[in-house]
């Protein structure tokens, strides 16, 4: 038997100003709850996640190209840029109902930073530059902290419009 509930976001704030800038502010939470009939045995995970975000858009920001025939193309779009850090802290416990005993199984804190730049180039093409942090604290002495940094670009082409 397994029961989940979520709640993404429990708590939200976005904000837009005139002025191009963003702001948001969430609170998420998660809990799921599993039954083991044979082992007599309730396995409860809790997820508490906070996110703090913001954002700015440059209006009209101008490139030159250099178009198919040679000629040079004055592209300008805006430039949207985000930046979230979120701390989020994952628990699981396993309860014995015979025994009447509660221990920690598993668990972690992880402290993540999303940094994004989109700019459309045209019609049919997209940039994105990302970079993205998550770093991992084990609440178990078992296991290792881990720390992972993803960096990139991303080209979207869309072949319908």
């Amino acid at each position: 038997v397994n029961m989940s509930e979520t709640f993404s976001p429990l708590i939200g704030v976005n904000m837009t100003m005139k002025n191009s800038l963003s702001a948001k502010v969430e609170y998420r939470k998660q809990r799921n709850i599993s039954l083991n009939v044979n082992s007599v045995q309730i396995t409860e995970g809790h997820t508490d996640e906070f996110v703090i975000g913001a954002g700015y858009t440059i209006k009209d920001l101008s490139f030159v190209a250099k178009g198919k025939d040679g000629r040079q193309k004055k592209v300008s779009n805006d430039l949207k840029i985000n930046v979230d850090v979120s701390y989020k802290d994952i628990k699981t416990l396993l309860r014995k109902v015979e025994e009447d005993l509660t221990q920690a199984s598993s668990g972690n804190k992880v402290l993540g930073i999303k940094i994004s730049a989109d700019y459309v180039l045209s019609q049919k093409i997209n940039l994105q530059f990302f970079y993205d942090h998550q770093g991992t604290t084990p609440l178990i002495s078992s296991s290792y902290p881990v720390k992972a940094d993803n960096v990139g670009i991303n080209i979207k082409l869309m072949l319908t419009r």
